[in-house]
This record gives structure tokens, sequence and C-alpha cells, in this order.
């Protein structure tokens, strides 16, 4: 019932009430009842507006309190731990990986420079087993590549798609500022969580880059070294590893 409707009300019940005390009692002051008429009825209104005041009150209160209601439990995910997983995949490789620990000791173990190729004098046996070599880092940098690829897409049907989910849930429950908040907060760290991801599949990519650039260098340097021991053994004119 609307502030308008409770006044009709009262008025018709005081009107009633009049009506009938004026059947029983003749009315010698008339101007008097409608005055206390009047002061009922301003009443009345002033009972309305503080029970208005109160309820809006009451809800003003109920708004505030969902508005600072945190979730109960916040997910940021585990990319961290996936970056970590695949990190210690590569690691494993045989070949070069950003990933190796004391990557600059392996690297001086697999390969020389030109100068060291000369003094170690390779011959058909080292030059064999250089063959090995390049072969071996071949096979594993590409082998440990697809299996972080495929350990990468596991993660994105898996725990990935999981995380995603419960966010979605979240979004399409939040109660409140409070807690939209926070599920935009995780939604945008989600996105960064991406983004790192994204920078593991391009190292991987320079990763497997590398080591092609590297073999070919080193093939290179170790067949000029060859050329240039052969050459001083049979007293044949060189210019630092270029045939003539």
């Amino acid at each position: 019932m609307t502030r308008c409707a409770f006044l009709s009300v009262i008025a018709a019940l005081i009107l009633s009430t009049a009506a009938g005390r004026a059947q029983a009692v003749f009315c010698t002051n008339c101007s008097t009842e409608f005055t206390q008429l009047a002061d009922n009825l301003q009443l009345v209104d002033q009972l309305a507006r503080q029970v208005e005041l109160v309820r809006e009150a009451v809800q003003q209160t109920a708004n505030l309190a969902l508005n600072t209601q945190p979730l109960d439990n916040q997910s940021w995910g585990t990319t961290l731990a996936e970056i970590r997983r695949l990190n210690s995949l590569l690691g494993q490789a045989k070949s070069l990986s950003f990933a190796s620990a004391d990557l600059d000791a392996k690297f001086g173990e697999k390969y020389k420079d030109y100068n060291g190729y000369v003094r170690d004098q390779t011959g058909e046996d080292a030059l064999s087993a250089k063959l090995q070599q390049w072969s071996e880092d071949t096979n594993t940098s590409v082998l440990t590549t697809l299996k972080a690829a495929g350990l990468s897409s596991t993660q994105m049907e898996g725990e990935e798609d999981d995380h995603l989910r419960s966010l979605e849930r979240l979004a399409e429950t939040a109660e409140g500022r409070m807690q939209a908040i926070q599920v935009g907060n995780q939604i945008a760290m989600a996105a960064v969580r991406q983004t790192q991801k994204l920078r593991q599949t391009m190292l991987l990519q320079v990763q497997l880059l590398a080591n092609f650039v590297q073999q070919q260098g080193d093939r290179q340097t170790t067949e000029a070294a060859k050329w240039t021991n052969f050459s001083k053994a049979l007293n044949l004119p060189t210019g630092n590893g270029q045939r003539f």
C-alpha cells in the first residue's frame, strides 16, 4: 500500500468516526473537530515519512554490506608451475637449452672455435664423433621441443581450462561491487599468465633456431679446421681455413 492510499484510508476512518459522532452528538464547535482531523492527518503523514526513511536506510545498509562482501576464495591458476615443468623437460635434452644449468660450461664442452679445432688436430675419429654429436643434438632438440609443445597443449586442455571455467562461474555469480572487482582482477591476471606462456612458446622457437644455427656454424668450422690441418701436413698454402 502506498503512502497516499494509506493516508486516504486513515482519513476515511476519521471521517466515518466523526460522522458517527455527528449522529449522536450535536456539533457545537465544528472548527475544532476539523482542526483535530488535520492534525491527525499531519501526524500520519509524518509517520509514513519516517517509515520510508527507515526502509531506505535498511536498503542502503544491505547494499553496503553486499558491496563490501569479498569472495570466499580466489584462484590465481598454476601457470608458473606449468612453465617450470616445461623448463624441466627442456633441461633434460642433450642439446643446449636456455633452461640448462651451467650453460656456459656445457657450451664450451660441445663447441670450440676454429683455432681450438686446429689445435686439437681434428681427424677422422674426431669428425665421426662430431657427426654423431650433431645428429644427437638435432634429434633431441626437435624431440624436446615437440614434447614441450605437447605438454603445453595438455595443460591448455587440463589445468588451464579448469581455471578459466572457474573464472567464468565466478563472473556469472558475483554479487556486489567487491566480488565483481575481485573477479576482474583474477581475469586480468589470467591474461598476464597467458602472455607469459606465449613468451615461453617463443623461447622454444628461439632455442630450436639457436641449436640449428650453432650446429651449422660448428660443422663449417670443423671442416675448415680439418682442411687446414690436412694442408699443413702436405705443406699446402692455407688462409685461415679458406680453401684454395
